[in-house]
Order: structure tokens, then C-alpha cells, then sequence
């Protein structure tokens, strides 16, 4: 029994209540809300008197809905925990329709979008771990399961969402004994955009060290004369910055064809004032032949 009317004042009575969630409010405007009546069915949100920060299910009766439904095309982003070691336990799947579920056996997690061919995308662990599950319905090259960043291509169907079930499978079966921190749905293929994005949702929640590497477009001018060296043309000419997930704090050229260009500098260096200093900082790997730092060509490329 509380009097409060907010979850500050909750958490400030004392004691060691918990709280559960009756909606759990759509982020992106579109009111796809998730909601759950029943209060027994209702995932935590604050347990013992300590606020949570993401909804923890029972594993017995918890679970929510949303009438979120996608066609086409769709990519699902999750960041859950799994608290389970034995036996199916489900993260999503659709309420209607052909089955569309993320979940976990006792050793793997899988996704099965009506398909029963390749499932697995990562081995089971009871850490809280990113998915990006991309389904393309006319590309099979982007259909796969990603986990941490680590892709596992997938042959699991090309069923979409009919509203969905957070929790429990659609034949309430299944019920998840674990947490979940945030779900993205959207209603198109971003597997061109999965690099970004999982790296935007691990910044923000720490969850892994990423492994990938990450490359430089555009190297921008810092004296506001809007001088940035670019590399729009081929992504294999462009120079790293991350390596292997580690920031390199500089940009590192592969002597093989990386390069950028600058052809606004080069406008602005052409005249009748042929001095020019030139100032760098950098290492050369090479200990034989010719490396370029700085060069000055015409449009020839002489």
C-alpha cells in the first residue's frame, strides 16, 4: 500500500516495495506502446526499493503488448539479458500470423521468421548483450542475426511483426526469464546503417568492446576555411580510425591505396605565390621506397 503518486515518491518511502509496469511508452512518437492490465503479468520496473532502469520478467506469467506490426522489409534492436540457462525462453514474438521470435535455447540464440533452416545467431550467456536482427525480404545477403557486433548469417524466414508479444510466445508459451533494457523496431532494412547504430546504443550502455574497424570519409578542416579532405569514392581507399575497436586517435593509411583528397586546398594553393609551409605529424611503417604525407597535384593528377 503506497500513497505516492510518483516514482520518486515511491522510492523515497522506505522499505523494500516493488513496482511493476503497466505501459511501457513507444520513444519514437508513432504510439506503439506496450502495455500490460493484469498486475500479476506486469514486469518489474523497481524491485526491493532499487530502481531497475529496464524491465525484469518472472519467467512465469510476465509479459506485455504492443500493436506495432511491420511489412516488407524490417530490422528488430534489442538489449536484453537472459537469465536463463535451460529451456526456451522468448524475447519477442509476433502475436498473430506466422511465428517471428527471438529467443533462446539452452544453448543458443536463435530467430525463426517462419523458416527452420539457420536460427542461431550467437551462443547462449546470461550477460546483457545487443541483437540486430536484419530481415530483407528479397536480399538474402541481408539476413542475419548480428550479437555484440558479430554477424551470424541467418536463414530464418522472412515473416513480419502482426502487433507484437514482449516476453511470451504467441501461443503464451515460453515466458521470459530475463530483462530487457530497450527494443527498435523498424519497418525497413537498416543493415546499411548497423555499424552506427550498434555503435550508438553500446556507447550509451557499455555492453562489449567492439571488434570492428571504422573508416574516415571526410577529415574536417579545423581552421573554419571548410578545407576537409575527403574520400567519397571507394570505401577501401579510405584510412582507419578505429582498429579493431580501438580508437586509433589518428588516421592510419594502408600504403596499399587509402588516400584522401582535398581539392578545395588545392584551388586556394594554386597562383602566383608558389611558397608554401607545409607542417605534419606523422609515422611512416615503412622502412623501403617512396610514402607520400602531403602531395600537390593539378587536375591531372600529376
Amino acid at each position: 500500500e503506497t500513497t505516492a503518486t510518483t516514482l520518486g515518491e515511491f522510492l523515497t518511502e522506505g522499505g523494500n516495495q516493488d513496482a511493476t509496469v503497466v505501459t511501457w511508452y513507444d520513444q519514437s512518437g508513432n504510439g506503439n506502446d506496450a502495455t500490460q492490465d493484469t498486475t500479476g503479468e506486469q514486469p518489474l520496473i523497481v524491485e526491493g526499493g532499487s530502481l531497475l532502469g529496464e524491465l525484469k520478467f518472472d519467467g512465469i506469467d510476465d509479459f506485455m503488448q504492443s500493436d506495432v506490426s511491420t511489412s516488407g522489409n524490417d530490422t528488430t534492436i534489442l538489449v536484453a539479458k537472459n537469465n536463463s540457462t535451460t529451456g526456451a525462453s522468448v524475447f519477442l514474438d509476433t502475436q498473430y500470423g506466422g511465428a517471428k521470435a527471438l529467443y533462446v535455447t539452452s544453448s543458443n540464440f536463435q530467430a525463426f521468421y517462419g523458416s527452420s533452416t539457420d536460427l542461431n545467431y550467437g551462443i547462449l550467456n546470461n550477460n546483457y548483450n545487443l541483437h540486430f536482427i536484419s530481415t530483407n525480404a528479397t536480399d538474402s545477403n541481408n539476413r542475419y542475426g548480428s550479437l555484440n557486433g558479430i554477424v551470424d548469417s541467418l536463414d530464418s524466414g522472412t515473416n513480419n511483426y502482426s502487433a507484437i508479444n514482449i516476453g511470451l510466445s504467441r501461443v503464451s508459451t515460453s515466458p521470459l526469464n530475463g530483462n530487457i533494457k530497450e527494443i527498435i523496431i523498424y519497418d525497413s532494412d537498416q543493415s546499411d546503417n548497423r555499424f552506427k547504430i550498434e555503435s550508438n546504443i553500446n556507447n550509451y550502455y557499455g555492453i562489449y568492446t567492439p571488434a570492428e574497424d571504422g573508416f574516415v570519409e571526410t577529415w574536417y578542416d579545423q581552421s573554419g576555411n571548410d578545407n576537409h579532405a575527403t574520400q567519397d569514392y571507394v570505401d577501401d581507399d579510405q584510412p582507419k580510425i578505429v582498429s579493431a575497436g580501438s580508437y586509433l586517435g589518428a588516421l592510419k593509411f594502408d600504403g596499399s591505396n587509402d588516400y584522401l583528397e582535398a581539392d578545395s586546398l588545392a584551388s586556394d594553393l594554386s597562383g602566383d605565390d608558389n611558397n608554401i609551409d607545409t607542417f605534419s605529424v606523422a609515422k611512416s611503417e615503412s622502412t623501403s621506397g617512396a610514402t607520400a604525407i602531403f602531395a600537390l597535384g593539378n587536375s591531372g593528377g600529376s
